[in-house]
């Protein structure tokens, strides 16, 4: 098993991201993490670990408007996270889904997504644009995703429009 940072130049910015090759041939799985999570936090390393002893190999990734910079444990970018939105976090599940089918990647016999929480909307939409595509994914997996985009209820919705949030 062999473990490699990863820093994709996407058109929305920088997604960091940890790689981790089980091996050739094996199936490969992009891990899109939900709301205010990162790859190195909490579940996500335990997953990537388990997964990798069971030969399969993993992308782990930061979305390029998460607020979070390197390692850090907490959210730096504040300005970058005031601007992320579902939109930017399906263009960046695309783009590493894309990327996943450059030479460092190529030797992997399919490719999954498997999405926590918030998570799952950017995969079900980013895996619905992706069909046909020559990057497309073999199947998603969503654990604890949300059923519904109706996530708030209108009268936050109502104060974030009047202050332009």
């Amino acid at each position: 098993m062999e473990q490699e940072r990863l820093t994709l130049i996407s058109p929305n910015g920088a997604i960091d991201g940890m790689y981790t090759n089980a091996g050739e041939g094996t199936p490969l799985v992009i891990i899109a993490n939900g709301h205010n999570g990162f790859f190195h936090y909490g579940m996500f390393p335990y997953i990537r670990k388990s997964l990798a002893e069971a030969g399969i190999s993993t992308i782990g990734f930061n979305y390029s408007h998460s607020g979070i910079i390197g390692d850090a444990a907490v959210f730096e970018d504040l300005d970058r996270y005031e601007k992320n939105c579902r939109r930017l976090e399906k263009e960046d599940l695309l783009f590493v889904l894309e990327e996943t089918v450059e030479p460092m990647f190529e030797n992997h016999s399919e490719r999954y997504i498997l999405a926590h929480s918030m998570g799952g909307i950017a995969t079900v939409f980013a895996a619905n644009e992706a069909q046909g595509k020559f990057y497309a994914p073999n199947g998603i997996i969503l654990l604890c995703s949300l059923s519904t985009l109706n996530v708030r209820k209108p009268e936050i919705l109502e104060v974030w429009k009047e202050n332009r949030v």
